[in-house]
């Protein structure tokens, strides 16, 4: 996939570009509806696939104290249409001049006199322009006057709810991850380097779930052993020599994204760069994220990971949930308050 980093960078012309414009935080479901309409049409036509899309979030310039942690970095993002198949991607820096553009300003002067527009596809809530003052109806009409389709995408539905960027954050931040990961069409993963925990003079025997393959970790009584294997105290969790004699480690990661679940401990595969092969397919590992302490950054710790991995950056994708942390009880593990541990799988 061709990336441009701002109009500047569009040299030469592209050849019948169908269309597609939108921030796309998430490259969810719903925009993957979009995507593939927009793939279809240009291999129909010989024409290209184009997503024209804006860094940072709009409302980091116009809203700064209403703008949503995002679910995917712009690398991801870009990473992600590349794997859909997206032919080029024009990333726009979402600036104060941009947004005061109006909508005919923006379709004239960029759409159709920079990029060359051939069709183009939206999503059914679609708005653009100086206080989105631009509707997918005078889409149409500048489109008829200047002699290209608009074509509008209906909504993504699961579990009849529409899927959307919103949704996916909610539930990421009341910890519903792999409700998440339905509408992601993927695990929502944090990206960072992973660093040693050193081990301290008191420590604790982790539960070995190294060679267990992932139908084995929905189980309760597997859920009931992470829980119970836990040594819960104000510092790192660390294995046990037993496990460093089988070249396994503890691992803590910062991540870079600010969209994190709550405190709690889940299960999670740890992917290579760029997220397509775990580490081993079979493995969940576990994961906790602590409560949040006053003046410092939030981290995950990991356990039983291969100590090769350590010191090198990778994504950690979210399989599910098994604990919450009830700061109301002391140090210790609780269940979700009134259910049991086999309605929490």
């Amino acid at each position: 996939m061709k990336i441009l980093r701002g109009l500047a960078h569009l040299k030469e012309e592209i050849p019948n570009p169908i269309l597609t414009i939108g921030n796309f935080d998430g490259v969810h479901l719903g925009h993957r509806a979009i995507f593939q309409q927009v793939i279809q049409r240009a291999q129909a036509i010989g024409g290209t696939s184009v997503v024209l899309t804006f860094e940072p979030h709009p409302l980091r310039v116009l809203r700064p104290d209403q703008a949503p942690p995002v679910i995917t970095t712009l690398e991801e993002k870009m990473r992600l249409l590349d794997a859909l198949g997206i032919q080029v991607a024009i990333h726009l820096p979402f600036t104060p001049e941009l947004s005061a553009m109006s909508a005919q300003q923006f379709v004239e002067e960029i759409l159709w006199q920079r990029i060359g527009i051939r069709e183009l596809y939206v999503g059914y809530d679609f708005g653009f322009g100086r206080g989105r003052t631009g509707t997918i109806a005078s889409l149409r009409e500048m489109g008829t006057h200047l002699g290209f389709e608009v074509k509008k995408v209906g909504p993504v539905f699961i579990d009849d709810q529409v899927v959307s960027s919103s949704l996916i954050r909610r539930l990421i931040q009341q910890g519903e991850v792999q409700r998440a990961t339905f509408l992601l069409g993927r695990p929502y993963a944090l990206t960072g380097t992973l660093k040693p925990i050193e081990r301290t003079s008191s420590h604790t025997s982790i539960v070995s779930l190294y060679g267990q393959t992932l139908a084995h970790h929905s189980s309760p009584e597997w859920a009931i052993a992470c829980r119970e294997s836990l040594w819960m105290a104000d510092r790192p969790q660390c294995l046990d020599p037993e496990m460093e004699a089988k070249g396994l480690s503890a691992a803590r990661l910062f991540p870079q994204k600010e969209l994190l679940p709550p405190p709690g401990l889940y299960a999670v595969q740890i992917l290579h760069r760029p997220g397509i092969s775990p580490v081993e397919d079979d493995l969940a590992h576990l994961c906790h994220i602590p409560s949040p302490q006053d003046h410092c950054p939030p981290w995950l710790d990991l356990w039983e990971v291969p100590g090769e991995i350590v010191g090198e950056n990778w994504e950690i994708a979210f399989l599910y949930r098994l604990s919450h942390w009830d700061e109301g009880v002391a140090m210790g593990w609780t269940e979700v308050e009134g259910k049991g541990v086999e309605e929490r799988i």
